[in-house]
C-alpha cells in the first residue's frame, strides 16, 4: 500500500496547479474535483460490496489496474477536460481499494485498541504523504509535469506487482462469477437499514458527509491559494505538505490512545475546531512562516479525527456488513460534498481566495455540536467483539 500511495501522493497535491497549467480556471478546477467526488458517490458502494464476497487482499489487486490506468492517462491527457474522463477510471479503482484497506484494520485490530490500531497503522501508512510530495514537487519544478508522471508510472507499476504476490499468498483470487446482484442488495437494504433506525451509524453518517465537504475543499484550493496568495512554488508546496504529513504521522498514535481513554467523540471534536482556528488564522495573517506552521499543524487536527472516526464506523456493525458500510461512508461525502468543489471554485474566482476556506472553517465548526450530542460510542457487545476481533 505505501509503495502505489507513494505514486499517487506525488501527483495528487499538484493536480489543482496541473489542471491550472492545462487552462482550468479556478471555477473549472472545482467542475473537475465535483466530477471526482460524483464518481466515488456512484462507485464505492460496489467496490465495498465486492470486497465483502471476494477478500480485502484481492479487492486490492484488482481496484490497483484502474488505478495505473489513470496514471497512464494523466500522462498522456491533451486538455484538462480529458482528466475528467480519466478521474472516472481512477475512481474505479478507489472504490475498491479505500474501503478494503479501513475494513483490513479493523478485522485484525486487538480489542480493546482499536483506535489506536487505526492512528499506528494510519500513522505508518503516511510515509507516502512524506515522500510523495517532496519527491514529486521536486519532479515538477525541474523536468515537469509529464517526467513526474511517468515516474509515478514506474512506482505504481512495482506496487501493482506486490499486490498481485500479496494477493496470490492469501490465496485470495478474482472470481467475478461469485458475486451475486441479489447479494447486493440484500447487504445494501441491510447496511441502509442499520441507517434508518437513526442511531449512531445514521449521524456518523451525517457527520462524515460535513467534514468530507471541508476537506474536498481543502484539497482542492490549498495548492491554489499557496500559490496565489503566498507565492509558494511546487517544491516549497511538496515540503509543506510532507510537514503535514509528518506532524499528523507522530499524532496519529497519541490521538489514536487519547480517543480509546477519553472517548472517539472529544477527539473528533477536538480536531474539527483546531482545523476551522487554524485556516481562519492561514486566510487573516501576512505572515509567511506562521500560515506554514499553521498550515502543517492541520496535520495533528487530521490525527485527532481520522482514528477516532474509523474506530466508531467499525465498532457501529456487524463484521459482515464492515466493507459494504465503509463503501457508505467513503460514499456518504458524496451527498454533501458534490457541490462543495464547484461552490468552493465560485467563491475563489468571483468573491475571494479567502472566502473558500471561511466556507471550510464554517463546515468544521458546524460538526462540533452534532459530534459532541450524538456519537457516543456503543457498548462492546456480540457486534463490537465480531468487528474487532482478530482474524491471525
Amino acid at each position: 500500500m505505501i509503495v502505489g500511495n507513494i505514486a499517487t501522493w506525488m501527483y495528487m497535491p499538484f493536480l489543482p496547479l496541473y489542471l491550472g497549467s492545462l487552462g482550468a480556471s479556478a471555477e473549472q478546477v472545482g467542475i473537475f474535483y465535483t466530477v471526482q467526488v460524483a464518481a466515488s458517490l456512484a462507485s464505492r458502494i460496489v467496490g465495498g460490496w465486492i470486497s465483502d464476497h471476494m477478500g480485502r487482499l484481492a479487492a486490492v489487486w484488482m481496484g490497483s489496474i484502474p488505478g495505473w490506468l489513470a496514471l497512464v492517462g494523466f500522462l498522456l491527457a491533451p486538455t484538462w477536460e480529458w482528466l475528467m474522463v480519466v478521474v472516472l477510471v481512477r475512481q474505479m479503482g478507489v472504490s475498491l481499494v479505500a474501503p478494503s484497506f479501513r475494513a483490513y484494520i479493523a478485522e485484525n485490530a486487538p480489542e480493546g485498541s482499536l483506535s489506536r490500531t487505526f492512528g499506528l497503522v494510519e500513522g505508518l501508512f503516511l510515509i507516502c504523504n512524506i515522500i510523495g510530495p517532496l519527491l514529486g514537487g521536486v519532479l515538477i519544478e525541474r523536468v515537469g509535469y509529464q517526467a513526474m508522471f511517468a515516474v509515478a508510472t514506474i512506482i505504481f507499476t512495482i506496487a501493482l506487482l506486490i499486490r498481485r504476490w500479496l494477493a496470490r499468498r492469501a490465496n485470495e483470487r478474482v472470481q467475478l462469477g461469485a458475486l451475486r446482484v441479489a447479494s447486493l442488495g440484500a447487504d445494501l437494504r441491510n447496511v441502509l437499514g442499520m441507517l434508518a433506525v437513526g442511531g449512531l451509524l445514521f449521524w456518523l453518517f451525517v457527520t462524515d458527509g460535513l467534514m468530507d465537504a471541508a476537506l474536498q475543499l481543502q484539497n482542492t484550493f490549498a495548492a491554489l491559494y499557496m500559490r496565489d496568495v503566498l507565492s509558494i512554488g511546487e517544491t516549497e508546496f511538496g515540503v509543506l505538505m510532507s510537514a503535514f504529513s509528518v506532524v499528523a504521522a507522530l499524532s496519529m498514535v497519541p490521538a489514536g490512545m487519547l480517543a480509546d481513554r477519553y472517548g472517539e467523540r472529544w477527539s473528533i471534536a477536538l480536531g474539527a475546531g483546531s482545523g476551522a482556528l487554524l485556516w481562519l488564522v492561514i486566510t487573516q495573517t501576512n505572515s509567511l512562516p506562521l500560515a506554514m506552521a499553521c498550515f502543517c499543524a492541520l496535520g495533528a487536527g487530521r490525527a485527532l479525527v481520522e482514528p477516532a472516526f474509523s474506530a466508531l464506523v467499525s465498532r457501529a456493525v456487524p463484521r459482515e456488513s464492515l466493507e459494504m458500510t465503509w463503501g457508505v461512508f467513503l460514499t456518504a461525502f458524496g451527498l454533501v460534498a458534490i457541490p462543495a468543489p464547484y461552490v468552493g471554485g465560485l467563491l475563489y474566482d468571483y468573491s475571494s481566495p479567502q472566502a473558500t476556506f471561511y466556507l471550510v472553517a464554517g463546515l468544521a465548526v458546524a460538526t462540533i455540536p452534532l459530534v459532541l450530542a450524538r456519537l457516543h460510542a456503543p457498548e462492546p457487545g456480540p457486534q463490537l467483539a465480531a468487528a474487532t476481533s482478530s482474524t491471525d
